[in-house]
């Protein structure tokens, strides 16, 4: 493991990938603004060496294993509650429904129908009797 390459850059031995690549551009950055300076640049080619050392190295490191998300649940929950909330709903309406249809009906519901037939009868009575039609011609 290049722990000089880790220490020439300044990193902990267990940085990840991400944290070494950020590390190593600001690093170039800061040597390549003093452009002039020899030890600039005899300091930069170390840092190349290390960052080229420390990739080859971490090329080769299996991947960490990320931690693993947690699942939300909230999505189902909330949709299990609207489906509950629905079902108790429908079963409320359903048993207000049938006690309505029960009132009415001991209410006198009956009473109402037979007041229509009456109506009714009264209405066909105003046209008077339903003619007869007339006999089919006797044959010859």
């Amino acid at each position: 493991m290049p722990e000089e390459a880790f220490r020439l850059l300044g990193l902990e031995p267990d940085a990840d990938a991400r944290t070494v690549e950020s590390t190593y551009w600001s690093r170039a950055r800061e040597l390549n603004s003093r452009s002039g300076d020899p030890a600039a640049a005899a300091e930069l080619g170390r840092v190349n060496q290390a960052y080229e050392a420390i990739s080859r190295y971490l090329a080769t490191k299996p991947p960490r294993p990320r931690p693993r998300a947690r699942r939300s649940y909230r999505g189902w929950a909330v949709a299990g509650i609207a489906s509950a909330a629905l079902l108790i709903a429908g079963l409320v309406a359903g048993t207000a429904y049938r006690q309505d249809i029960t009132d009415l009906k001991d209410s006198g519901v009956t009473e109402a129908q037979d007041r229509w037939d009456e109506t009714i009868e009264w209405l066909q009575s105003l046209d008077g009797p339903t003619p007869t039609p007339p006999a089919p011609p006797a044959p010859q």
